[in-house]
């Protein structure tokens, strides 16, 4: 039977242009082998643009490389990236892949103006 894991991983006001790029990390998944990243944007102002991605690490070199890229998030909503083996593959909503031992979601701003951004992960391990 599958164990399901809830956790926050960030919870940023205002991302504007002053801190135009988010670096979530979370070094250790305890044997998860995929999630759902849950990107839940509010308080727009202005003409924003957020792009998130989901990042595994090569531990040998230290390099990371993308297990999915969202397109650009505009408007105050929520939007669910997936990855896990087994699973669809969908160019910016789901890719067919695992997750590591470590992974980071990052985002980078564009645009003028703010968003909050609340970043969560329902692990499936």
């Amino acid at each position: 039977m599958a164990r399901l894991a809830n956790r926050l991983l960030a919870n940023q006001t205002a991302v504007d242009a002053s801190g135009d790029t988010g670096d979530i990390r979370n070094s250790q998944i305890d044997g998860a082998v995929g999630g759902h990243f849950v990107v839940t944007t509010s308080n727009k102002s202005g003409t924003p643009s957020l792009t998130f991605t989901i990042q595994g690490k090569e531990e040998q070199t230290g390099a990371y490389y993308t297990l999915l890229a969202g397109s650009a998030v505009t408007n105050a909503e929520t939007n669910v990236y997936t990855v896990f083996p087994g699973g669809p593959a969908s160019p910016n909503v789901s890719a067919n892949n695992f997750l590591p031992a470590v992974y980071r979601v990052i985002w980078v701003y564009s645009g003028t103006g703010s968003m909050d951004v609340q970043v969560g992960v329902n692990l499936l391990g």
